[in-house]
């Protein structure tokens, strides 16, 4: 049953994603807006026109009420969401924008580019705190972990890896071999399991402490 209906885009919708409370919905589509909705209300919170890439990631941090959106020139603008003031703008990767993730609790944020590179950085001083090269084909996905000690992420490279945030190093013994590419990754509210949706339409489950793979879900595919 469906429980309402958001009208306004007038392109194809590409990409969908829901706030961790629960309340808000960004939609990006072909005429090249963004949108966020206030699904308790159904209306139209804040949009942005003239988004240079439909299928550009967005990130959104519910608790301090700011969007990460990044911009042809590869910087990532952070913009407050009931306004639509640009708070920031991040600058330093060379290739598209490939993921984006908020550290909400310690107002950080984390980039990735096409050529693997990973960035993390405080948004208030716009610094950089720790910079890897993360050799994988493309990081399509990333999470913190619970404490924002790790960085969790999904690549083409059919892998997950686990990256430490204050030093920009892998935890090469927590890589997870998935041997497919990963083009989704969340992480349980008790940062026990991991879930990641892979190119062949599956879902697997791991276990954020060992590895292991806990349980496989078939699908007929994940866009």
């Amino acid at each position: 049953k469906s429980l309402g209906e958001l009208e306004g885009h007038e392109g194809e919708i590409v990409n969908l994603d829901i706030s961790a409370d629960g309340n808000r919905l960004i939609s990006t589509a072909r005429d090249n807006t963004l949108r966020i909705w206030n699904l308790i209300t159904g209306l139209e919170m804040l949009r942005i026109e003239r988004l240079w890439r439909s299928e550009a990631p967005v990130a959104l941090d519910p608790v301090n009420g700011i969007l990460a959106v990044p911009t042809q020139s590869n910087d990532i603008q952070i913009v407050d969401v009931n306004s639509g003031e640009l708070m920031a703008k991040l600058t330093g990767h060379d290739s598209i924008i490939t993921s984006i993730a908020f550290d909400a609790p310690r107002d950080r944020v984390a980039t990735a580019d096409e050529d693997g590179e990973l960035r993390i950085w405080s948004i208030e001083s716009g610094v950089v705190q720790s910079r890897s090269n993360t050799s994988a084909q493309s990081i399509n996905d990333m999470t913190f972990d619970t404490k924002g000690q790790l960085v969790i992420t999904a690549s083409n490279d059919g892998s997950i890896r686990k990256w430490d945030v204050r030093e920009g190093t892998e935890r090469t013994d927590l890589r997870i071999p998935v041997n497919r590419p990963v083009l989704r990754i969340l992480l349980s509210p008790d940062g026990k399991r991991i879930v990641s949706g892979l190119d062949d339409g599956s879902v697997r489950v791991w276990s954020m402490e060992t590895g292991d793979e806990l349980e496989s879900l078939d699908g007929d595919g994940i866009a």
